[in-house]
């Protein structure tokens, strides 16, 4: 969730950002500016898919995916539908359907990709979606020597 909020930080300033969450997620986290969605607890799987592509025109509607749960039978349905995707990957998965993909990791090799000739990579570092507290240019103040990095 909070690479979302991150995004959304990023790209508020050209976009209406809404996020669809399902109802089981808690949303507490959200600012209360953003508009919320909440998929129906019944919707399950590839059925989260269709629902989507009934709730929202693919024609007005960006759809960023960021989660595990999101295979390539849900990407397909979204593509079928004439969706405007970016896929959040952290598993090098070369077979989603896509028209962008994003992964920071380093060294990637973007020859996996190469079957999706219609996506448009986005790899390495340099796309770390990061909240604005981390890309501010921060001194370091007096005193402080010590780095705590945590990799979860």
């Amino acid at each position: 969730m909070y690479r979302m909020l991150a995004l959304a930080e990023m790209i508020t300033c050209e976009f209406e950002v809404e996020f669809v969450v399902r109802t089981d997620t808690s949303s507490d986290m959200l600012p209360s500016h953003f508009k919320i969605h909440e998929v129906p607890a019944s919707i399950t799987g590839d059925e989260e898919a269709k629902w989507l592509a009934k709730q929202f025109s693919s024609a007005d509607y960006i759809i960023v995916l960021d989660g595990y749960g999101f295979d390539t039978d849900y990407t397909e349905v979204l593509h079928n539908h004439g969706f405007n995707t970016l896929y959040i990957d952290d598993f090098g998965r070369a077979s989603v359907k896509s028209n962008h993909l994003l992964n920071t990791a380093l060294g990637l090799n973007p020859a996996i990709f190469i079957q999706n000739s219609h996506m448009a990579l986005h790899l390495g570092p340099r796309y770390a979606l990061l909240r604005k507290e981390f890309l501010t240019n921060n001194t370091n103040e007096p005193g402080n020597t010590t780095v705590f990095i945590s990799f979860g």
